[in-house]
Parts: structure tokens; sequence; C-alpha cells
């Protein structure tokens, strides 16, 4: 199901993720494919205590433990070692893989799926795509990238190119190639290209703007669009920004009310998975999204929490009351506040400086405001959670 090819992308992804979180950067990780006779100490210069974070990392995703191997994680220190114990794992009969969610101003969660029940989505996509090659601008310890950069090309036994490390001429791409990034990747290549390979993409991780979408599709490039979260795993694809997402066929749709809004899916096991949005239904499997259940946005694919960033904001002591979400105007999906001071005679030069130094002292980059406009009144105000300036 998993070769040993795509093991090794997503262990080093994973392994070059948690030494990033640790060290603060990723100075000193080899580039490139790491090979199975690197040592990890010496090959990464990893201490004992980081040896047992990555053993740890390594455990949650693969669930090494459950075939009772996750000592010898920490006894053997060859990548290649590592390999064949995540091997083991996931070629035991209901093996499972772990992920987290993103999360900024709220805490991730662990997410737990079936190895079987994420092949078969993959199957499902490699039907409907049929790559011949796969370019992968997302990394694959993530849902996304597992399902596409590891499950897919392990069913199809085809070659997976890096777009991480550099973007490639768009003569080099051919029929039957497949695409996978994100939206804020999009974006990128529409700005760098003059003109886009006519092969297919596929955008997942975060909402997709339609006006991208469409002029991605005008310039002839078939855009696939997920519907997913790492607590469920992929829902709903569609190939048209102006269409409803259509329910995968390995979920049926469930009869019982969850809630307003909430649509829930059954797989042929019995697992359910509810939609995070709040959702229409158009027929029995086409449905459009309406907005988050939770009050999240997504910033580059990690969610934060609006109402979270503007109350402590509002528990500053130079602002009287605060307003927060995504930019109409931010080609990044960024947010802006709206800052009412707590002095309205303020001098807001001196004022817009405080804040800025305060707000990149004290947020991180998903949850940082690039935007801040200061209102006296009601002159500002947010739509459906966008900023919309009168």
């Amino acid at each position: 199901m998993l070769d040993r090819r795509a093991i090794g992308r997503v262990l080093q992804d994973r392994i070059a993720a948690e030494l990033v979180a640790l060290r603060g950067d990723a100075a000193g990780l080899p580039r490139g494919a790491w090979a199975e006779t690197m040592e990890l100490g010496a090959g990464l210069g990893v201490d004992s205590l980081e040896m047992m974070a990555l053993a740890g990392a390594v455990n949650e995703l693969f669930h090494v433990h459950d075939c009772g191997v996750e000592d010898m994680l920490l006894a053997r220190r060859c990548f290649g070692d590592w390999v064949e114990l995540v091997r083991q794992a996931c070629g035991r009969v209901g093996a499972r893989i772990g992920f987290r969610s993103s999360g900024s101003t709220g805490s991730p969660k662990r997410c737990s799926h079936g190895l079987q029940a994420l092949a078969a989505e993959a199957a499902e996509h490699l039907g409907r795509m049929r790559p011949a090659r796969i370019f992968a601008a997302v990394p694959g310890h993530h849902i996304y990238g597992f399902i596409f950069t590891a499950l897919m090309p392990s069913l199809a036994g085809c070659e997976v190119v890096d777009l991480r490390a550099g973007l490639p001429d768009p003569a080099a791409f051919r029929a039957g190639d497949l695409i996978v990034a994100f939206p804020d990747y999009w974006r990128f290549l529409a700005r760098s290209y003059a003109y886009l390979p006519a092969v297919t993409g596929v955008t997942s991780a975060a909402p997709m703007q339609a006006g991208l979408a469409r002029e991605i599709s005008a310039r002839g490039l078939r855009l696939i669009e997920i519907y997913g979260a790492s607590e469920t795993a992929g829902i709903g694809w569609r190939d048209d920004a102006d269409a409803p997402f259509v329910v995968l066929d390995r979920w049926r749709v469930g009869c019982a009310p969850v809630g307003p809004g909430v649509l829930r899916l059954i797989d042929g096991d019995g697992n359910h998975a509810d939609t995070q949005d709040e959702v229409s239904m158009e027929g029995d499997r086409a449905f459009r999204l309406l907005g988050r259940l939770d009050g999240a946005v997504q910033v580059g694919g990690i969610n934060v929490y609006p109402a979270r960033v503007a109350a402590r904001l509002q528990g500053h002591a130079l602002i009287s009351e605060a307003r927060v979400g995504l930019d109409d105007g931010g080609a990044g999906g960024h947010l802006a506040a709206v800052l009412v001071p707590a002095d309205r005679g303020a001098d807001l030069v001196a004022l817009r400086g405080e804040m800025e130094a305060w707000i990149a002292a004290h947020f991180s980059a998903a949850e940082r405001p690039r935007r801040l406009v200061f209102a006296r009144g009601g002159e500002v105000e947010f739509k459906k959670g966008v900023l919309n300036r009168k």
C-alpha cells in the first residue's frame, strides 16, 4: 500500500518539521532526499533529547506502537531502519495514521485514520486524475499531502517531483502530470508563469478563492478542489469554482440530523465524519459551503479564530474595542483589525506604531493582523467575517 520511497518522503518531512519546531529553523538539515544509509545522529546533528522528540513524533504519525516496536526507534539510529519500522507498522491489518490538525489561536487536535480508508480515498482520486507524474508543493506528513503524494503514487507507481525545491520551467510539464498544491502556491504560480501548463492541478488545505480558481482554469489547467479536514479526510470535490462540491464515492450521506447545516458522512465500515463547516445540500450528494461552524478562518492553511484575536487586542490598555476578520483586499488572505482607541483624541500615528510593535511581539504570523484600521465610530464593518470598507 505504501512503498519505501513514499514512506521515506513522509518520514523525512515529519522529522524535518519536528527539528524545525525544536530548533527554530532548518539550518543544518540535508537538502534533497535522504539516503537510507544516513545516520540520524551524525547526518542531522541530533542529540539524545532531540532523538526522543523525533521518535515520539514518528510514533504518533505512524502508530509504530501498535506493532510493539516503538522502542526500536531509539535503539536504531539509521534512517533506513526507521523506514523499515514504519513499513512494518503500516503493513499490519488495521494500521492507522495519526495527523495533527492545524492550529494557531486554537489548539491542534490529534486525528487518527485507518490507513485502508485513506487508501480508498487515494484510489478514488486516482481514478479521476490518473497522473503520470506528481509534482508536490505540500509536505507528506499532513493528511492532504499524505493522500496525494504518498498513497496515490504508491498505488499508481508514478514518480513524485518535489516542487518545494524550486520552480520548474513550465515547459517541463507534460500531459498526464498532476500538480498538488494549496491556494497560496496556486496564486504564486499564476503570477510567476506567463502561461500555465495544460495539466491537472489539485488544491486543498485552505479555501480557494473563486476568482483565482477561474483565472487558473481559464488558462488551460484543470483545477480540482478537495474539501475536507484533518479530522475527516476528504469529503467532497469539484472542478468548477461555481459548482457545488460532490460527496466522494466512499461516503454515504447520513439521514439522522446532527445539527443545523452539519453534514454527516458514513463510510462502509460505519465510521462517520461531520463537516467542519455549515453546508447547504443541493440534491442528494452535492453541497455548498456556508461558513465555519467554529468561527475559524484559514490563513496560510492554519486555523485562526478572529474572535480570540479580537479579545486579546481589546485587552490592550490603549484599545476600547476591536473587531477582527479576513481582509478583502489582501492577496494572501491575512487578517485585518478594526481598532477603536480608548482615548478618542489619541495621536493615531503613534498609536499605530505602538500597536504594530505589540502585535508583532504577541501574535504568531498567521494570527497577526496585517492591516490595522483605526475607527472613531462605525465607518468600517465586517460582513460574514470579511473586512468591508464603506
